[in-house]
């Protein structure tokens, strides 16, 4: 699912979730974020190791969330202060789905 926020008038946020196929509606050029969202699952440290790796090599931001806390996906120390015994969410800043899901195959859960 890709989801883009867009700024209105300023000082409005909306949130439209798109799945699978991406459709941005520009509404007064004010659209400001694209991003891709998957649950994961990192069950032991290997997880997370090649869960971090895998993220260092994406050139966009890459975020990680549990609850009300978010971290940055390429910090190890970040992902390893996260409760690991739930899933997580993922928050890619591309446009590129395919590539996060085929990445991130083997987390997605």
């Amino acid at each position: 699912m890709i989801v883009i926020s867009c700024n209105i008038l300023q000082h409005r946020f909306q949130t439209f979730q798109i799945p699978t196929v991406l459709y941005c509606v520009f509404w007064e050029g004010f659209c400001t974020e694209i991003m891709v969202k998957r649950k994961v699952k990192l069950v032991n440290i290997s997880d997370v190791e090649k869960f971090n790796a895998i993220c260092s090599k994406f050139d966009c931001d890459m975020d990680l969330s549990s609850g009300k806390y978010y971290v940055n996906a390429k910090s190890i120390m970040g992902i390893f202060s996260l409760d690991l015994d739930f899933p997580l969410e993922l928050m890619a800043d591309t446009e590129d789905e395919a590539a996060v899901d085929h990445a991130f195959q083997e987390f997605i859960c």
